[in-house]
Protein backbone atom coordinates (compact mmCIF):
# COMPACT_ATOMS: atom_id res chain seq x y z
CA UNK A 1 0.00 0.00 0.00
CA UNK A 2 1.27 3.48 -0.86
CA UNK A 3 0.42 6.58 1.18
CA UNK A 4 0.64 10.31 0.57
CA UNK A 5 2.27 12.40 3.27
CA UNK A 6 -1.01 13.86 4.60
CA UNK A 7 -2.05 10.27 5.40
CA UNK A 8 1.27 9.77 7.20
CA UNK A 9 0.72 12.98 9.13
CA UNK A 10 -2.85 11.92 10.01
CA UNK A 11 -1.55 8.60 11.26
CA UNK A 12 1.13 10.31 13.37
CA UNK A 13 -1.40 12.73 14.85
CA UNK A 14 -3.92 9.97 15.68
CA UNK A 15 -1.58 7.03 16.25
CA UNK A 16 -2.55 6.42 19.87
CA UNK A 17 -6.11 5.75 18.67
CA UNK A 18 -5.25 3.95 15.42
CA UNK A 19 -2.34 1.71 16.47
CA UNK A 20 -1.24 2.49 20.02
CA UNK A 21 2.47 2.04 20.70
CA UNK A 22 3.65 2.45 17.07
CA UNK A 23 4.76 5.36 14.90
CA UNK A 24 6.21 6.25 11.49
CA UNK A 25 9.97 6.72 11.98
CA UNK A 26 11.60 10.10 11.58
CA UNK A 27 14.51 10.83 9.29
CA UNK A 28 16.81 10.53 12.33
CA UNK A 29 15.36 7.11 13.23
CA UNK A 30 15.88 5.81 9.68
CA UNK A 31 19.44 7.16 9.78
CA UNK A 32 20.05 5.21 13.01
CA UNK A 33 18.63 2.07 11.41
CA UNK A 34 20.89 2.48 8.37
CA UNK A 35 23.93 3.05 10.61
CA UNK A 36 23.07 -0.07 12.59
CA UNK A 37 22.63 -2.10 9.41
CA UNK A 38 26.08 -1.05 8.16
CA UNK A 39 25.36 2.01 6.05
CA UNK A 40 28.23 4.04 4.71
CA UNK A 41 27.09 7.54 3.69
CA UNK A 42 27.48 7.79 -0.08
CA UNK A 43 28.99 11.28 0.09
CA UNK A 44 31.79 9.98 2.33
CA UNK A 45 32.42 6.71 0.51
CA UNK A 46 32.07 7.47 -3.19
CA UNK A 47 33.41 4.00 -4.03
CA UNK A 48 30.69 1.65 -5.39
CA UNK A 49 32.88 -1.42 -4.80
CA UNK A 50 33.41 -0.76 -1.07
CA UNK A 51 33.84 -4.14 0.67
CA UNK A 52 31.31 -3.52 3.45
CA UNK A 53 27.68 -4.31 2.79
CA UNK A 54 25.45 -1.27 2.70
CA UNK A 55 22.21 -1.05 4.66
CA UNK A 56 20.07 -1.57 1.55
CA UNK A 57 21.38 -5.11 1.04
CA UNK A 58 20.77 -5.92 4.70
CA UNK A 59 17.21 -4.54 4.75
CA UNK A 60 15.79 -5.54 1.35
CA UNK A 61 13.56 -8.64 1.24
CA UNK A 62 15.12 -11.76 -0.26
CA UNK A 63 12.21 -12.10 -2.71
CA UNK A 64 10.30 -9.91 -5.17
CA UNK A 65 13.36 -7.94 -6.35
CA UNK A 66 14.81 -8.45 -9.86
CA UNK A 67 17.20 -11.39 -10.17
CA UNK A 68 20.68 -10.16 -9.14
CA UNK A 69 23.19 -9.73 -11.95
CA UNK A 70 26.15 -9.18 -9.60
CA UNK A 71 26.97 -9.32 -5.89
CA UNK A 72 25.90 -5.69 -5.30
CA UNK A 73 22.29 -6.62 -6.07
CA UNK A 74 21.98 -9.53 -3.62
CA UNK A 75 19.34 -8.98 -0.92
CA UNK A 76 20.10 -10.46 2.50
CA UNK A 77 17.23 -9.26 4.73
CA UNK A 78 19.54 -9.82 7.69
CA UNK A 79 17.27 -8.18 10.26
CA UNK A 80 13.80 -9.16 9.00
CA UNK A 81 13.00 -5.63 7.78
CA UNK A 82 11.79 -7.15 4.49
CA UNK A 83 11.85 -4.00 2.31
CA UNK A 84 9.83 -4.70 -0.84
CA UNK A 85 10.06 -2.91 -4.22
CA UNK A 86 6.61 -1.29 -4.17
CA UNK A 87 7.76 1.73 -6.20
CA UNK A 88 5.90 5.03 -5.92
CA UNK A 89 2.89 6.88 -7.22
CA UNK A 90 3.73 10.42 -8.29
CA UNK A 91 1.56 13.53 -7.84
CA UNK A 92 -0.05 12.88 -11.26
CA UNK A 93 -1.18 9.40 -10.20
CA UNK A 94 1.44 7.60 -12.30
CA UNK A 95 2.98 4.47 -10.76
CA UNK A 96 6.75 4.22 -11.19
CA UNK A 97 9.59 1.85 -10.24
CA UNK A 98 7.19 -0.94 -9.17
CA UNK A 99 9.26 -4.10 -8.78
CA UNK A 100 12.59 -2.28 -8.88
CA UNK A 101 12.71 0.36 -6.13
CA UNK A 102 11.56 0.83 -2.56
CA UNK A 103 10.61 4.23 -1.11
CA UNK A 104 9.55 5.11 2.45
CA UNK A 105 8.07 8.27 3.89
CA UNK A 106 9.56 9.49 7.13
CA UNK A 107 7.54 11.47 9.67
CA UNK A 108 9.87 14.45 9.08
CA UNK A 109 8.35 17.37 7.22
CA UNK A 110 10.57 19.68 5.18
CA UNK A 111 11.58 22.85 6.98
CA UNK A 112 12.18 24.73 3.73
CA UNK A 113 9.04 23.79 1.74
CA UNK A 114 5.62 23.13 3.30
CA UNK A 115 4.64 21.00 0.30
CA UNK A 116 7.47 18.50 0.87
CA UNK A 117 8.55 15.84 3.37
CA UNK A 118 11.57 13.52 3.65
CA UNK A 119 11.74 10.08 2.07
CA UNK A 120 14.32 7.31 1.72
CA UNK A 121 14.50 3.80 0.29
CA UNK A 122 16.50 1.23 -1.66
CA UNK A 123 17.59 0.72 -5.27
CA UNK A 124 17.56 -2.72 -6.90
CA UNK A 125 20.91 -2.07 -8.60
CA UNK A 126 23.00 -1.76 -5.47
CA UNK A 127 23.30 -2.33 -1.79
CA UNK A 128 23.22 1.31 -0.74
CA UNK A 129 20.20 3.22 0.52
CA UNK A 130 18.63 6.07 -1.46
CA UNK A 131 20.12 9.41 -0.70
CA UNK A 132 17.75 11.53 1.38
CA UNK A 133 15.31 13.62 -0.63
CA UNK A 134 12.46 15.97 0.06
CA UNK A 135 9.46 15.03 -2.09
CA UNK A 136 6.06 16.51 -2.86
CA UNK A 137 3.59 15.47 -0.16
CA UNK A 138 1.04 14.44 -2.82
CA UNK A 139 3.30 11.57 -3.95
CA UNK A 140 2.63 8.15 -2.47
CA UNK A 141 5.29 5.90 -0.92
CA UNK A 142 5.35 2.96 1.47
CA UNK A 143 5.54 3.51 5.20
CA UNK A 144 7.05 1.47 8.01
CA UNK A 145 5.99 1.51 11.62
CA UNK A 146 8.33 1.19 14.57
CA UNK A 147 7.44 0.37 18.12
CA UNK A 148 7.52 3.29 20.52
CA UNK A 149 10.36 3.13 23.02
CA UNK A 150 9.28 2.49 26.58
Amino acid sequence: MLYNWPAVNYFQTNRQTLIPGWHVPSKAEFTSLFSFAGAIPAQEDGNPSHPEYYAGAQLKAKTDWPEPTDEREICYDTFGFCGLPAGLCDYNGTFKDVGTECYFWTSTKSTSNTNQAWRTGFYHTGRETHSWKEWEVACRFSIRLVKDST
